[in-house]
């Protein structure tokens, strides 16, 4: 994405987009703004369909302020990361890496766990990046798609699903933590850029 008064197009993406993706989505939202990046962050998931937000899920989300009411659940599809989530696709886990990837084999270039995009990010030197695009290629370095092959619970948000009020709480947080830290990288090169994504 050159540099243009066109807002960043974000999507994030979990597995029923009831738990961890509409968090990622709203969060990423809010740091994103309060860093000055003008963003419009969506989400899905690989399987999905009309469900509301997990119950646990909405409860935790709540305690930090966000509201999940009006959450419905989508599956992503190709017009979503072709277009909508076009700039960059942050998912939860290798495996969902690995499904955009296999709906649009082009954009493995611009898909990252959200785990990965932070880590890789604070190494990177993004200071000469005149484009998103080129933002995306300089945290992505001299990764290789085979490298994403294998799974690795260290690039993973774990799912909460069915597993307690207090597991949907730490995953609130932690994608809280992930979001503001991938809001403070994406902001820190929007002011390089003069604002201007």
């Amino acid at each position: 994405m050159s540099a243009s008064s066109e807002p960043l197009r974000i999507l994030t993406l979990c597995t029923g987009n009831i738990c961890r993706s509409p968090v990622a989505e709203r969060l990423l939202a809010r740091h994103l703004e309060a860093s000055g990046v003008d963003a419009v962050v969506r989400s899905a998931g690989t399987y999905a369909g009309g469900r509301s937000a997990d119950r646990d899920t909405a409860g935790a989300a709540a305690v930090l302020g966000v509201d999940l009411s009006d959450h419905r659940a989508r599956a992503v599809d190709r017009e979503m990361v072709e277009s909508e989530g076009a700039d960059l696709v942050l998912t939860m886990t290798r495996e969902h890496v690995r499904h955009v990837a296999s709906i649009v084999p082009t954009a493995w270039r611009r898909s990252f766990t959200l785990k990965e995009f932070v880590r890789r990010s604070l190494g990177a030197d993004l200071r000469a990046a005149a484009s998103f695009a080129e933002v995306c290629r300089a945290v992505a370095g001299d990764r290789r798609a085979a490298d994403g092959l294998a799974s690795d619970p260290a690039d993973d948000v774990a799912d909460p699903y069915g597993r307690g009020s207090r597991a949907h709480s730490a995953m609130v947080t932690e994608v809280d933590d992930l979001a503001m830290a991938a809001a403070r990288v994406m902001g820190a090169w929007s002011r390089v850029r003069g604002g201007a994504l």
